[in-house]
Parts: C-alpha cells; sequence; structure tokens
C-alpha cells in the first residue's frame, strides 16, 4: 500500500512506511493521510497533482523513481554494492593479488538517477501514464489459489501481490511454489 500524506506546512509526500518516513525520516507526528493506493504508479502521479493543487514544491523525480534509489541508503552500502558485484564476477579461480588491483565501480545516486531515467526513455509510452499502466498490469495479473497443507482450499487471490501485501510472504517464493507445486510462507499455492 502506497500512501500521500501531508504534514501541513511543509510538504506533500508519497510512502510505503508512513512510520519511516514520517515519523522517524521527518521527526514529526502532525501529518495526515490523504490518499491510499495499490499502484506505486498511480500514487506517483497522484502525490504530483496534488503538490500542484495544494502549492507545496513540486518533487523534480517522481516516487516510482525516487523510491528505487533509496534502496542503496548509504556512500558505503554503495562500495560495498559494488565491490561485491565485481568479486562475483571475478569467480573462484581470481587470485586475491587480481582481486586486489580491482577498482569498484561506484554507485551514486546521481548515477542511479540517470540510469532510471534511460530506464524511462526506453519504456513504453504506457508505463508513464499511470491510468493505462494500470490496466496493462490488470490484464498481466494472474489468479492464484492459496491451500492449506492438508491440501485444503483457502483462498483466491486476485495476484501474488495482492497475497505479498496481505500475508507477508515475498511474492517470488509464491509464484515459484504455484509453478512447481511446492510451498512458501507455509501453504501450497497454484496458478488458476
Amino acid at each position: 500500500m502506497y500512501y500521500i500524506y501531508e504534514i501541513p506546512g511543509v510538504k506533500i509526500g508519497c510512502t510505503d512506511n508512513t512510520h519511516r518516513r514520517v515519523e522517524l525520516a521527518q521527526k514529526t507526528k502532525d501529518y495526515k493521510i490523504l490518499e491510499e493506493h495499490t499502484n506505486i504508479y498511480r500514487a506517483s502521479y497522484r502525490e504530483i497533482k496534488l503538490q500542484k493543487q495544494f502549492g507545496y514544491p513540486v518533487d523534480k523525480v517522481p516516487y516510482f523513481i525516487s523510491s528505487k534509489m533509496h534502496e542503496f541508503r548509504t556512500e558505503e552500502s554503495f562500495k560495498q554494492s559494488a565491490l561485491n558485484h565485481d568479486y562475483k564476477e571475478l569467480g573462484k579461480n581470481t587470485s586475491k593479488r587480481q582481486k586486489g588491483k580491482l577498482q569498484p565501480q561506484l554507485h551514486t545516486k546521481e548515477a542511479m538517477y540517470k540510469k532510471q531515467k534511460a530506464k524511462i526513455g526506453k519504456a513504453p509510452a504506457w508505463s508513464l501514464d499511470p491510468i493505462k499502466c494500470e490496466k496493462v498490469q490488470e490484464k498481466k495479473r494472474r489468479k492464484v489459489n492459496q491451500y492449506s497443507l492438508e491440501g485444503q482450499f483457502l483462498k483466491s487471490w486476485n495476484s501474488v501481490k495482492d497475497a505479498e501485501g496481505t500475508l507477508n510472504i515475498w511474492s517470488g517464493g509464491i509464484s515459484r511454489a504455484a509453478k512447481k507445486g511446492k510451498l512458501s510462507g507455509g501453504f501450497y499455492w497454484e496458478y488458476v
């Protein structure tokens, strides 16, 4: 779930975790939730519309892009992820001496933004329109059934993501279990 919140007199923002983003990061409990959305693109679109409507500063980067950039919290985690990536590519047979000579490519916020911007340039036109994007996503969704360990039918979900959001079970695990007839989160899953 994505929440569009307002801190009166300060800003309108979008987040998937109001406690972390508003109460801890912004250090305020004086806020109100304006809207809730299940689609990140729709939430990003509405956030910018509301910022314009209420006269707050408008984000230059939509939420659906900036949320990806915040995966790397600090410069240290950027460096560490770059180092890990380079070492994985080297393989097991590489000597420590060769590993020491590697110059890791640093992932800065600017580089991440350019990468995301390049992806948007290559994206189909419908992906930038939140309403069309929502319709396309609905067509791609596959219904999935949830079963107990004994094989009893429990619930039918519109998509794997819906089940993930409610049950806090990783969607990749649900999908894999539905394809292979295995367990995920203590349940059996099956595509309809």
